[in-house]
Order: C-alpha cells, then sequence, then structure tokens
C-alpha cells in the first residue's frame, strides 16, 4: 500500500465485502447512528433533562458518565455497575466532587501532560481506577461552564467512544447555552453556592466550609444582598400571555454593566433576576447607594428595578436573607405600579411583609383575613370620621407623628398655621378617644398607618370597605 502513495486528504479502505453488500452494511450503521443521535436529542428536550439525556445515550454505549457544572456539583450521570471508578462513584452518591477529587484528577492529568484549563479536551489512562477516561469542557462565551466525564471498561483509547462522547458534548453544550433558565458569568461557582443555600441543598456549615475552598468572595466582612428584577423577561416554562412583550437580555453583557456601578460585588444570575452580593466594610443596616443616577439609568435601560436587602456577614444565612427581601421586593413592585419607582429599600417596606404575615396567619387560623383587626380601633375611628366628614385628619396625624409631634414642623410641611396645627391635633384626640402622650398609642398608630397603606396600595380597596375574609372572598370569586 506503501507504494500507491496516495496524496494527503485520501484513506485507502480495504473490504472483504461485494460493493452492494458494503453500501447495505454502511447504510444500515449509518441510520442507527442517526437514529441513536435522536433518541437522545429527543429524549434530553422532552424531559428538559441532563440526565434523560445520559439515560438515552447510554442504552447504546455501556459506560459511566457524569455532567458536572462549573462547581463540581452533579447535574446528571450514569453509570454502568462494572465499572468500580474511586472518584466518579462517591461522587455521584454525594453529588458533588470535592476539592481532593478535584486535586487528585488535576495531579493526574499533570503528570501525564495534559491540563483542562488550557485544553478543552482530555483522554487519559486514569491511574487511581486504571480505566481509560474522557474529560470534556462545556464552555460559553469562553468561560467553562460545566464538564462530561466518561470512563470506559477498558485501558486502551477508543475512537468510537471518542467520536461519539463529543456527539454527546454537543448536545450538553446546546441544552445549556438554548436553555434560557441558564446563565453564566465569571462567577459561575459562586452562584452554583448560592442557588445551593437558596434552594436548602447545603443543610450544614461542614459542607458550607468544603464549598468555600475554591471560591472567592468580593468581600471578607459584611455584605448587602440586592435582587434586580426585570418584569419583561419571562422563565422558559412561565405561561406566556398573548401579546406580552418577551424579552431575551445579554447577561453576561448586563451583568458587566452593573460590576461597574457595584464595582465590589459578586454579581449572579438566579431565575431570571440579578443577585448583587455587595461588599460592606463595616456593619450598617442601610445601604446608601454613592452612584445611584447611574444605577437609575441602567435600571431604565432594560426596564429593571431593585430591591436593597439588609446586611449581614453569615454566607449560610443568604438564603433567608434573599426570601424575605424577595417578598418585600413583590410588595414594593405592587405597590408602586403606577409610579416611576425604581429602586426600593428592604427596610422601607419590612413592615408591610410584617404585615402581609399577619393577615395570612389570620386566615390559617380564624379563617379572618382582613386587615382591619390588625389597626386599633381609635386609629379605625378617625379614618371613617375623614371619609364620613371629608377631613384629612389621618393625613395631619401621621405627618405630626412622623415629625415626632413637633407642631411648628408638621404645621411648614402642610403649609399650615401653627395654632391650626394645634387646633387639628386637639381635635383628632378628641376623635381618637385618647391622648397622644399614650406611647402605646403612639406605637400602635404607626402600625395602623402602614396597615391602611397595605390595604390601599397593595389591595387595592378601602379599609372599611373590605369584608372580614376579603382574601378568601376574592379568591373564590377567581
Amino acid at each position: 500500500l506503501e507504494s500507491l502513495k496516495l496524496p494527503l486528504g485520501i484513506t485507502l479502505m480495504c473490504f472483504n465485502l461485494d460493493l452492494i453488500t458494503l453500501y447495505n452494511k454502511v447504510h444500515h450503521y449509518v441510520h442507527e447512528f442517526f437514529s441513536w443521535d435522536h433518541e437522545i436529542e429527543r429524549a434530553m428536550y422532552t424531559n428538559n433533562s441532563l440526565q434523560a439525556l445520559l439515560d438515552q445515550a447510554n442504552i447504546h454505549m455501556k459506560t459511566s458518565m457524569a455532567i458536572l457544572n462549573a462547581g463540581y456539583r452533579v447535574l446528571a450521570f450514569s453509570r454502568n455497575e462494572e465499572i468500580v471508578e474511586p472518584i466518579l462513584d462517591p461522587m455521584c452518591e454525594s453529588g458533588m466532587m470535592n476539592y481532593e477529587m478535584v486535586k487528585t484528577i488535576t495531579l493526574n492529568l499533570a503528570d501525564q501532560g495534559m491540563d483542562l484549563s488550557s485544553q478543552d479536551e482530555v483522554e487519559y489512562l486514569a491511574p487511581h481506577s486504571g480505566y481509560y477516561s474522557f474529560i470534556w469542557n462545556i464552555t460559553y462565551n469562553d468561560k467553562i461552564v460545566g464538564r462530561f466525564t466518561m470512563i470506559l471498561k477498558q485501558t486502551e483509547p477508543s475512537p468510537f467512544y471518542r467520536d461519539f462522547g463529543r456527539v454527546i458534548r454537543e448536545h450538553i453544550t446546546e441544552f445549556f447555552t438554548n436553555d434560557h433558565a441558564v446563565h453564566f458569568s465569571q462567577n459561575e461557582m459562586i452562584g452554583n453556592l448560592v442557588t445551593d443555600i437558596i434552594e436548602g441543598r447545603i443543610t450544614s456549615e461542614t459542607i458550607l466550609n468544603e464549598r468555600l475552598k475554591p471560591l472567592e468572595f468580593a468581600f471578607s466582612n459584611y455584605y448587602h444582598l440586592l435582587i434586580v428584577h426585570f418584569p419583561d423577561v419571562f422563565a422558559p416554562n412561565a405561561n406566556r400571555v398573548a401579546g406580552a412583550a418577551h424579552i431575551n437580555l445579554p447577561w453576561n453583557y448586563v451583568i458587566s454593566q452593573f460590576e461597574q456601578v457595584f464595582p465590589f460585588s459578586n454579581i449572579i444570575t438566579y431565575k431570571n433576576e440579578l443577585i448583587i452580593l455587595h461588599r460592606k466594610s463595616t456593619y450598617s443596616p442601610t445601604l446608601t447607594l454613592k452612584n445611584e443616577t447611574a444605577v437609575l439609568k441602567l435600571l431604565k435601560q432594560y426596564n429593571g428595578y431593585i430591591m436593597l436587602g439588609n446586611c449581614s456577614k453569615f454566607i449560610f444565612s443568604m438564603g433567608s436573607l434573599y426570601y424575605i427581601t424577595q417578598d418585600a421586593f413583590r410588595l414594593a413592585r405592587e405597590m408602586n405600579s403606577d409610579n416611576d419607582v425604581r429602586i426600593f429599600s428592604y427596610e422601607d417596606y419590612s413592615l408591610y411583609q410584617t404585615i402581609e404575615a399577619a393577615v395570612t396567619g389570620l386566615m390559617t387560623k380564624n379563617g379572618m383575613s382582613n386587615p382591619v383587626y390588625l389597626c386599633p380601633p381609635a386609629l379605625i375611628n378617625l379614618y371613617r370620621y375623614d371619609k364620613k366628614n371629608g377631613t384629612d385628619f389621618c393625613h395631619i396625624l401621621r405627618t405630626y407623628l412622623n415629625c415626632d409631634r413637633n407642631a411648628s414642623e408638621t404645621a411648614r410641611i402642610l403649609y399650615m398655621h401653627r395654632n391650626t396645627m394645634l387646633y387639628n391635633i386637639s381635635k383628632i384626640e378628641s376623635i381618637l378617644g385618647e391622648s397622644l402622650d399614650n406611647v402605646r398609642l403612639k406605637a400602635r398608630l404607626f402600625f395602623g398607618f402602614y396597615v391602611i397603606d397595605y390595604v390601599e396600595k397593595y389591595l387595592k380597596d378601602e379599609l372599611t370597605r373590605l369584608k372580614p375574609n376579603h382574601l378568601k372572598d376574592s379568591n373564590s370569586k377567581k
């Protein structure tokens, strides 16, 4: 054959079959390959699952395979029970490749002159198992977002498994990049950790500390948790309203813009929102934006809204912090639906969150959901007086209390003469039936005014028009 001197790019293959038989066999196996390729794609998208992809692929391949995200968390695996693998088996059981496992594989590759940080594909004889193995990086915008590994029940290279593994890798890449629920950034490993904390998959400080080893947060002491919401961005499986706008945000670009206005932060995507972990050098319960103009401009550009959450130093508490911030954020957006307000602070809406929790508690325990029962009777009496007589005593009283009962300051804000102001306060006290010197009454009045806001701005109703079981009645009508 050497004497033929074939030109480059030409491969000579010799068969002991006649042409028709050879053609039929080639056609048969090509058809089988395309059927296999179609079936794993169909299984993946029908179930919206990488696990379904591996299960279908391994019907014919009989290997051990696993897909991991950039944080070394197992997303899917399919094992051949005849292959005993000291790293893969415990990793699939725990759902996580720990630091020691990563270190072992990295050293094994280095001993054979390979490096996954600079190569997207490696194949090697794994000394810890004795089996021939493949590892492929899954990349997006030149960033590693996952890894696909395959272990063979043999000690020799296999072009067959190499080629079929590459096909599977392409399907995995397509799944990652086409699923709008999965977004990637330079903080993907931190994003995976934050997601696991929020969704309750990290149950102990020991597991948390293990996950923190390879990570670097932008903060060392305190952080504020901020949430950025984009109402025009829908989750991939959400019910779409006919005619509603649907925006596919360029996430990496959006993140880079937010990193400019929040430079000392870790920014990740979660459920089509941004979570910003903003550095705070010293403890302070509230966050003052030094670059509010730039933040507002960015929010308007993408029709976004931001909630500035509270401060914490404990990463383990991030889940609780996220949920209370998200809950208050929902109330804030609904209560300001008619205003062009895009920046909210948790402390401004925490009492409304408390009121909603109280209303839910009343509904659960007693079947009564009318917030009117949370108000002091004295304030309800004043509220009804205003509605009946067209007066504005509730507004005057609230301003007076907000000014720490300073009559002159209250009169200035309300553009009212001080004597007129004092007369109004005297009238208000007579309607309340109690003196405003009563500390308990003042506290109840403050809370009561928040209840009124909750009813008027969130429930879109008047306090005294609600039925005893307002929420229950509303839901039954729906």
